[in-house]
């Protein structure tokens, strides 16, 4: 099975925030987003794919760049995993459009206490008088078909929740999978779930 590298998402504080894909209403609440302080129990992702494709369990992961001034950056990658949570589906309704479905993740158990662990560093190098941020970026890495066919219609969106968002936040809007050549000869090659 061919492996799909794609990355949906948004890399703040990375130097990659003008993404065109990136409604501009999400922009300002992004900034504002400290990672190092966030709650990881409250942190939700969702990824809005065509219907008849869907991410592989184990294929939606979040990246981390820890940067802190005067050392190199850190960079580590937490699994996301499949939520059913009532409040997280509930919240996304208003998200769902027609011919698309939508999936809500959360840090896995284990990968929330390694995430707490790199908040801690953070807080501690700022407590050291240290400047530093974490960016993120939410990847899905692994495809498969639930239909005969790739959809016609090959875009995605992703949407975050923390408790500073109160709520869902589109990260990127209708990101084209299909405008990437590479990308797009890839999910025409792509076997059943």
């Amino acid at each position: 099975m061919r492996k799909l590298s794609l990355l949906l998402g948004l890399f703040l504080l990375l130097g990659l925030s003008g993404c065109s894909s990136i409604p501009i209403g999400s922009i300002a609440p992004l900034m504002r987003l400290d990672l190092a302080t966030t709650n990881v129990d409250a942190l939700r992702v969702a990824l809005q794919l065509p219907n008849g494709l869907r991410s592989r369990s184990g294929g939606v992961v979040m990246d981390i760049v820890l940067k802190v001034a005067g050392l190199p950056d850190q960079t580590d990658q937490f699994l996301l995993v499949e939520t059913h949570g009532a409040a997280e589906l509930a919240d996304l309704s208003s998200m769902q459009r027609e011919g698309f479905s939508l999936t809500a993740y959360e840090l896995a158990a284990t990968d929330a206490l390694q995430f707490r662990a790199v908040q801690a560093e953070l807080v501690d190098a700022r407590s050291r008088g240290q400047q530093g941020s974490l960016g993120f970026g939410i990847a899905a890495r692994e495809f498969c078909l639930t239909g005969p066919s790739a959809p016609q219609r090959l875009v995605a969106s992703t949407y975050l929740k923390t408790v500073e968002t109160q709520g869902w936040l589109t990260v990127t809007d209708q990101f084209d999978l299909g405008a990437d050549k590479t990308i797009a000869a890839g999910l025409a090659h792509l076997g059943p779930c």
